[in-house]
Parts: structure tokens; C-alpha cells; sequence
């Protein structure tokens, strides 16, 4: 079964311990309502996996583009730069930016987690993946108007320095990109 370009595939799809915490919390959410809502960010289980967050607004229209208004302490060294107040078109890789905004968009348009892996490397050459799990969340726990993005840089050979992965090192096409659907194993 496929969402647009992304296959659908369930949980255990994820390995990062915080993003499998976060998941959970947003599938027991989403159970309650149709899509969780923002203000259970502040739940004592999600806040610890907030420092490798960046939370974005959804941009009124055709969810073009997404304003990131927040994002954790270590988060802005992946990107070489603070991203709050800027959109995912400009800190997103140049060479990639399409890509990355559509795995946005399916989050929207499914109302349903997106998970992607993308093979980079850092400034040294250091192979590793990049991890991101993009969770739907909604003001009226109707419609999608915020995405948490989680991000995990996971080594492939050796230590692997994150400063500036995302922006500068990641320039192949996802090696995986799913929408998750519900329950499953992890």
C-alpha cells in the first residue's frame, strides 16, 4: 500500500529510541482525537525528545511551505544555523528542498506520521543517516496546523560530526521514505 509516493509501513519501521517515544505518544493522542493536538507537547513523556525537535506551522493555502517557529538546542548545529523563523525551502538542502517539502506535505495531506532516512555524510566524509520522523499535530484536533520534526543522526562507519549534515552533507534521495500507519510491533 503506498500514500502518494511514500509506502506505508508500520511502527517498527523506527529504531531511535526518542522517536519510537515520540510515535507512541502520538499514536495514544491520535486515538482519542482524529489528530493530536499541540498543546500535549507539554506532556512529561514528549519534552525530553524536544531538544532534537523542530516544530513548524503549516502556512495557510496549499501547505506550500512550512515556518518553523521553534526548534530544539541540538538542532541548529545539523543545519549550520538557528531555523526558527525560517521555512523549510530555505533550510532545507537547495539541491533537495522539493523532496523534503513533498514528505511535508504527505504529513499534512494523510494526517498521518512520515518517516524518512536519508544517506549523508559529514565534513570529513563520515558516513551516516539522517533520521526524521514528522509528526502531525492540530490547534482544533481536526485539521493538520503543525508538524514536529524529530531529527536523529545515526553513524554508519565510525563517529560522525552532525555540524551541518542536514543543510550541507545529505545530498542523495531518501534511502526510505514511509508513511506509518497505525499499531504494529515495534
Amino acid at each position: 500500500m503506498t500514500t502518494g509516493p511514500f509506502e506505508t509501513r508500520g511502527p517498527q519501521v523506527l529504531d531511535v529510541p526518542a522517536q519510537v517515544t515520540l510515535y507512541r505518544w502520538w499514536e495514544k493522542q491520535a486515538g482519542e482525537q482524529n489528530v493530536p493536538l499541540v498543546s500535549g507537547l507539554a506532556d512529561d513523556a514528549v519534552v525530553p525528545a524536544l531538544s532534537d525537535c523542530i516544530y513548524y506551522e503549516v502556512l495557510p493555502g496549499e501547505a506550500i511551505d512550512f515556518l518553523a517557529t521553534s526548534n530544539g538546542s541540538d538542532v541548529h548545529p545539523l543545519f549550520g544555523q538557528r531555523v526558527a523563523g525560517t521555512r523549510v525551502s530555505e533550510h532545507a538542502s537547495p539541491v533537495l528542498v522539493e523532496g523534503v517539502l513533498e514528505s511535508y506535505r504527505a504529513c499534512v495531506d494523510t494526517k498521518r506520521p512520515v518517516f524518512t532516512i536519508r544517506n549523508a555524510r559529514d565534513e570529513n566524509q563520515s558516513p551516516g543517516e539522517i533520521h526524521i520522523l514528522r509528526l502531525p499535530l492540530s490547534k482544533s484536533g481536526r485539521s493538520v496546523d503543525a508538524i514536529l520534526a524529530h531529527f536523529a543522526i545515526q553513524p554508519l562507519a565510525g563517529p560522525v560530526e552532525p555540524a551541518m549534515m542536514v543543510r550541507d552533507g545529505s545530498t542523495e534521495d531518501y534511502a526510505l521514505a514511509v508513511t506509518i500507519c497505525p499499531g504494529g510491533p515495534f
